[in-house]
This record gives structure tokens, C-alpha cells and sequence, in this order.
């Protein structure tokens, strides 16, 4: 099984497309019903009890733990000058701490099944950016957080791959700005940019794709 973090919308919904094409089965932790054919484990990842609910569901499970895609993630648009404690907390918990929180509660299924452990984060999290600034911040703790646990790894079994999408068509901007995408066309397809992660977590469990950045060419 293949537990992916917001697996109902966006680049998570076409990633466990694809994987479920390939014959894999999927669990979704979100808030929202993912499609049919994803099994859905209620969870709101602001919530750390319901975070830990949703580890127990996934503890209780024989079937072993191939993949966690620690995906969900919002977008905020405060200015540094507008920046409020809810916004920050908010930001930082699902963004940072929930993955962190799986990762922890799961941890000792993790090295039992040699799980794949595949965070994404975003080209926010590459290159320092003016504004965005509480959005950008978590992209960075992120990446810290990617880069330990592949030293935590380090001689196992267990791969921690770092993916770090740029601009590509989803609904995230729409809903943190109340407009339309901009210029769609100079946007990367979300069915390619999952090709791209689900190709980084199918090559042989002896190689690791430890960083991959996938920029906008436009």
C-alpha cells in the first residue's frame, strides 16, 4: 500500500491515478473523499489528534508500507508586513509538522517494510523568494526535514526522496488568491509532473533520487 497525504485534489489525486494504473493500492489521508478506488482515511492534517487516528489506522494494516508521499501542502499569501500568528501556525502545521508527525508515529513500520519515504516540497523550497514569506519558510523547513531523514537513513534500505515541483496547474493559487492561474500555458501539466514523481519512486530500491527539481521552462 501507498499512503499519500492529500490524495483528492491536485498533483496527489493524478499521482495515485497513475500509481493505481500501474496496480498499487492507495490510501488517501485529507479532509475531502478522494475518487473512487482510493481508499480514504478521514484526516485533517491540522488536527495532531486526528493525524495520530489516522497513523493507528495505518499501524493496523497488514499489508506492508511501500510508500509514504508526504504531498499536502497549503499556499499563503502574506506580505511580511501582514503576517498573523493563525496564519503561521497554519502554514507551519500542515505544511511541516504533519509530515513530520507521520513520519515519527510510523517510523518503526517504516524500517520493518524498508518504506519509501517521499516528501514533497517546491521550488520555494530551492531558491529564497521575497515574497510568500510564511509559505516559503515551510518549503525550507521541509527541506531540512528531507535532508535529515536521508542522513537518518543513511545505510538502509529505506529511500527518502526530496521532490521539488515548480509551477504547475493545480488549484492551490486560485484558492489562496481568489484569481484565475495566470498565463495557464506557461504552467507545467500536474499529469506530468506526476509521471515525473511517480518515474523518481519506480527506479530500483538500489538507487535513490535523493533531489529532483522540476522548474518551469517558460
Amino acid at each position: 500500500m501507498i499512503v499519500i497525504t492529500g490524495a483528492s485534489d491536485g498533483l496527489g489525486a493524478e499521482l495515485a491515478k497513475q500509481l493505481m494504473d500501474d496496480g498499487e493500492k492507495i490510501i488517501s489521508l485529507s479532509r475531502t473523499k478522494p475518487a473512487d478506488g482510493i481508499e480514504h482515511i478521514e484526516t485533517d492534517l491540522e488536527d495532531p489528534s486526528s493525524i495520530n487516528e489516522a497513523i493507528k489506522m495505518i499501524l493496523a494494516k497488514e499489508e506492508p508500507l511501500k510508500a509514504l508521499v508526504n504531498n499536502a501542502g497549503i499556499l499563503s499569501v502574506e506580505e511580511l508586513d501582514s503576517l498573523t500568528p493563525e496564519e503561521l501556525q497554519r502554514i507551519m502545521q500542515v505544511n511541516v509538522s504533519a509530515a513530520m508527525s507521520l513520519v515519527s508515529g510510523l517510523l518503526d513500520r517504516i524500517k520493518k517494510d524498508e518504506t519509501d519515504v517521499v516528501n514533497v516540497v517546491s521550488t520555494n523550497g530551492v531558491y529564497m523568494r521575497p515574497n510568500r514569506m510564511t509559505y516559503s519558510v515551510s518549503k525550507w523547513a521541509m527541506r531540512g526535514f528531507t535532508e535529515n531523514l536521508q542522513e537518518q537513513f543513511r545505510g538502509t534500505k529505506v529511500r527518502v526522496i526530496g521532490f521539488y515541483p515548480g509551477g504547475f496547474k493545480s488549484n492551490n493559487l486560485t484558492r489562496a488568491t481568489g484569481h484565475p492561474l495566470p498565463n495557464p500555458e506557461k504552467w507545467v501539466d500536474v499529469e506530468d509532473m506526476a509521471l515525473a514523481l511517480k518515474q523518481a519512486m519506480q527506479h530500483p530500491k538500489s538507487m535513490q533520487v535523493s533531489t529532483l527539481v522540476i522548474e518551469r521552462k517558460l
